[in-house]
């Protein structure tokens, strides 16, 4: 069987070949950003990294999950007392807030070595983040119109995940009622309260 690091191996010297072969064409092509330089495309950064974070955060520095949004941002989001869910699927403490608007729970990831790329891997068809929050590389499995699940890279390895549902009351409320915008959202707060490395 093939590993995973295998194919990212094999997927990186194919990407050589593609780059090289694409270098030869016309200099001029692309879209200009003002600068002489071509515009970076919108799913990487300017040192050609999808993954690349524009400065590494702290995940571990807070312990507890339920601490992660701050009681302003919990006041803000109107979702009422946070409790502990137990263990995410990685093993990691991870904590809930619910009511009759909206249930998410937030998990950190700082055991799995391969940091968003194992998310993007498994959850794109290209291996690749789907967007940005706040700078940093994001990736949302295919979504529903109640739920959607938000992972951003915080670092190299480090991973924090937001899984929203929308709830009864919050299906007609436009403030509650786009799941991947509020996993965006809530993800872009606890990004707001992490530490630098």
């Amino acid at each position: 069987m093939i590993s995973y690091r295998s194919i990212r191996a094999l997927l990186a010297v194919v990407g050589l070949f593609t780059v090289a072969s694409c270098a030869v064409g016309d200099p001029s092509e692309g879209v200009k950003d003002g600068s002489g330089g071509a515009t970076a495309d919108s799913s990487e950064t300017p040192s050609g990294d999808p993954f690349a974070v524009p400065r590494a955060l702290d995940l571990s520095a807070v312990s507890d999950p339920c601490e992660l949004l701050t009681q302003q941002q919990v006041q803000r989001l109107g979702a009422g007392r946070s409790q502990a869910d137990g263990k995410s699927p990685w093993g990691e403490d991870q904590c809930r807030w619910r009511n009759q608007r909206m249930n998410f729970s937030i998990a950190p990831d700082t055991t799995q070595p391969e940091g968003l790329e194992f998310a993007a891997f498994t959850n794109t068809e290209d291996g690749k983040p789907t967007h940005e929050v706040n700078g940093y590389p994001a990736v949302s499995p295919k979504a529903t119109d109640l739920t959607c699940t938000t992972f951003v890279g915080v670092s190299k390895r480090d991973v924090v995940s937001v899984s929203y549902t929308v709830g009864t009351d919050g299906r007609n409320d436009p403030r509650y009622s786009e799941p991947c915008a509020m996993s965006d959202r809530i993800a872009g707060m606890v990004l707001d309260n992490l530490p630098a490395e």
